[in-house]
C-alpha cells in the first residue's frame, strides 16, 4: 500500500503502533500520503502525542527487527483461532489482522459481559453486526482462557450469558 502513495496523489495511508509495535492502547499512529494530502491533514485540529507514546514509539522504532518473529507470532494465534471457530461452526470473518471478528449465533452484547464475568474481555460488538464480536489476537495463555470460558458461555441458552 505504501508504494501506491508515490503515484496516487489523493491516496492516505494511515498505520497505527498496534500491538506488533507492543504498544496497544498508546492510540499513536502515522499518515503517509503526498505533500498536497498531508497538507489538508495539517489543517485539521491537532492532537498531540503525550511524551510517553512519543518515547515508546522511538523505542519501539528501535526494535524493528523483531516485527517479522511478531507478525509470525500474531499470524499462528490468529490462523489457530480461526481453525477453532470453524471447528465448532462459528462463522469467522477472513482476517490479515491482529484480530477476528467471530459470528456468535445471538446477540454478541450479552456473550461479551459474560466473557467479561470470567475475566476475559475481547472487543465489542457493533450495531450493524449484532451477533458477531471482535477479537484481539494476544498471547497462547489468554488465547486459551478465551477459549475455555466462551466454550461455556455458549453452552448457555441464549438470555443466560451475564452470569
Amino acid at each position: 500500500m505504501l508504494d501506491a502513495v508515490r503515484t496516487d496523489l489523493g491516496l492516505i495511508v494511515a498505520r497505527t503502533f498496534s500491538k506488533i509495535y507492543g504498544m496497544a492502547g498508546l492510540r499513536l499512529g502515522y499518515a503517509v500520503a503526498q505533500p498536497d494530502a498531508i497538507g489538508c491533514i495539517h489543517t485539521m485540529p491537532p492532537h498531540d502525542v503525550s511524551v510517553p507514546a512519543a518515547a515508546a514509539a522511538l523505542a519501539s522504532l528501535a526494535l524493528r527487527d523483531r516485527l517479522g518473529e511478531r507478525k509470525a507470532y500474531t499470524a499462528a494465534g490468529r490462523d489457530d483461532l480461526i481453525r477453532w471457530f470453524a471447528a465448532r461452526g462459528l462463522a469467522c470473518l477472513p482476517s490479515r489482522a491482529n484480530c477476528v471478528m467471530v459470528g456468535l449465533g445471538r446477540a454478541g452484547p450479552p456473550v461479551i459481559a459474560a466473557l467479561a464475568a470470567r475475566g476475559v474481555h475481547v472487543g465489542r460488538s457493533w450495531p450493524d453486526m449484532p451477533n458477531w464480536m471482535r477479537i484481539t489476537i494476544g498471547t497462547r495463555d489468554e488465547m486459551d482462557a478465551l477459549k475455555e470460558a466462551l466454550v461455556r458461555v455458549l453452552a448457555e441458552p441464549a438470555g443466560h450469558d451475564a452470569t
